[in-house]
Order: C-alpha cells, then structure tokens, then sequence
C-alpha cells in the first residue's frame, strides 16, 4: 500500500482521476506529518543535557508520540481501503442493500473519527514540547502544531460527510459529541502553541 510507495506515487495517485487517496487518507498523512516534526523535536530535546530537568518526561512523550505517528501512518492505507469498499458499494450496477450501506458508512466515518482522536492526542504532546523543548526548533513545533490543527479538521470533515447519511442517530450523537468537544480543544492548544512560537520569531 502507500505507506510503502515513494512520496511521489501518493501525491500523483491524489492529483490523479480517481476516487482514493482521498482528504481521509491526507488528513491521516498530515497528522503523521506533523507527529514526526514534534518526535524530531523530542529526540533533538532527550539527548541534550541543557534539557535535563525535562529529558525524562520527554523521552516517555517521545514514545506515546512515536505510537501515535505509526497508527497515523497505518490510517493513510486504511482510509484508502474503507473508502474503497464503499465507493464501490455506491457504484455497484447491481447495488447494495440499506444495511451494507449503513454498515459501509460507519465504517468510512471510523477511521477519519480515529484520525481526529489521534492528531488530538498528539496536539497534547506537541503543546508540551512548544513550551518546553529544545527552542532551537521552536518553529518545527509551530509547524507541527498547525498541520496537526490542519490534519484534525480535514479529518473532521470526512466524518461529517459520511456521519450525514447515517440513521444511527445515537452513532452520530456519540461522535459529535467527542468531536465537538476534541474541536474546541485543539483550536485553543494550536493557540497556545502559537503564542509560544511567537516569543522567538
């Protein structure tokens, strides 16, 4: 799949004519993205002894941040796989029936749904390390702050399409209310990963 491909064939299969890698399988991208800068940031803070106050929290946020990048990395082919499936379902000559286009929707929300809550956790670490890492990359953690915000609100959309023709009203209510809150959040975080950022440029 994709995570295996080179960086060229992902972006040229996105321009490209057909319906995947769509913006489920980008946001996941972004997010991985984003999660790298802020391990990169944590590696370049647990190995210097001007740090050491902080070194043993960080390499702990170093670890959970490199589960997050890896589950990230894994949703860019998941997507592709789920989105899929459903694609097919809706274009089938023959269609589907109400109940295999419920189940297929559900499944299509889940993995952006899992997207946000990972590009969330990992706005927590990337704050931390804002205000509290090696500051000779304090822009590395800005950028991943944003494209973490970017990622999680891409996602987002992707689960509000699909949460749209869903009639499992008490699914949608569980999910708009993770994400409403989880949104609200990581917009105040991003903010305070800014104003940090903004002390040094």
């Amino acid at each position: 799949m994709y995570v295996k491909e080179s960086l060229k064939t992902y972006i040229d299969d996105t321009a490209g004519r057909k319906p995947v890698p769509g913006g489920g399988s980008t946001a996941a991208a972004a997010g991985a993205l984003g999660a790298a800068l802020s391990s990169m940031l944590a590696r370049f803070t647990a190995d210097n002894k001007r740090y050491g106050n902080v070194r043993p929290k960080i390499k702990i946020l170093l670890k959970k941040n490199e589960a997050i990048r890896r589950n990230l990395m894994r949703l860019i082919d998941k997507d592709v796989l789920v989105y899929g499936r459903l694609n097919a379902a809706f274009s089938a000559k023959r269609g589907c029936s109400p109940e295999t286009k419920q189940r297929l929707l559900k499944d299509a929300a889940e993995v952006p749904f899992l997207i946000c809550g990972l590009c969330y956790e990992a706005m927590d670490i990337c704050t931390y390390l804002a205000e509290n890492a090696n500051t000779n990359l304090i822009t590395d953690a800005g950028c991943a702050g944003l494209l973490l915000e970017a990622a999680f609100s891409a996602a987002l959309l992707n689960v509000k399409i699909n949460l749209k023709y869903i009639k499992d009203s008490r699914f949608i209510a569980q999910k708009n209310g993770v994400l409403n809150k989880m949104a609200k959040n990581i917009c105040r975080k991003r903010k305070q990963v800014m104003d940090r950022v903004g002390k040094f440029v």
